[in-house]
């Protein structure tokens, strides 16, 4: 009898530790996709870099951001070191599941993009894509930008 106890508090001891393990792993694993912002903050700058994509493939990163106030998210994409993939990319930011924007990536160069966000933060997502209808024109291309993100108090 004793024997029995002793094994179903074993299989508890390691049932539990499997999932905190889970839980760890899940937690750091995804802590460098968390962008913060609070009174300190002067905004953040995200480096993108598309090479070798074949057409109809979507590259995606998802972040969540965390701010200490309410305020309107303002995005703008940089142009950086390497831009001949550029005239062929898409993308499509969201806030919070809402599109923010979802077009050429070459159109919203240098152009602020705004999206209101809460205290407490929100899930933001960016992806970019090469359409299905592109030619080999785009094969071996590549390109490097940033986005640069702040938030204004409201």
């Amino acid at each position: 009898m004793k024997l029995k106890v002793a094994a179903v508090i074993a299989g508890v001891v390691a049932v539990a530790a499997v999932v905190a393990a889970a839980i760890f792993v899940n937690y750091y694993s995804k802590s460098d996709k968390i962008i913060s912002f609070d009174a300190q903050s002067n905004g953040e700058t995200l480096e993108f870099s598309c090479d070798n994509m074949y057409p109809g493939e979507v590259r995606t990163s998802d972040y969540k951001l965390e701010s200490k106030f309410s305020g309107n998210l303002i995005l703008s994409f940089v142009e950086g070191t390497k831009s001949d993939l550029m005239p062929y990319l898409n993308a499509k930011i969201s806030v919070d599941g809402q599109d923010v924007y979802n077009g050429s990536l070459e159109d919203i160069m240098e152009t602020s993009l705004v999206s209101y966000v809460e205290k407490g933060g929100a899930d933001f997502s960016v992806s970019f894509w090469i359409d299905l209808s592109t030619d080999n024109s785009a094969q071996g291309l590549e390109a490097v930008f940033y986005l640069d993100m702040k938030i204004e108090r409201a």
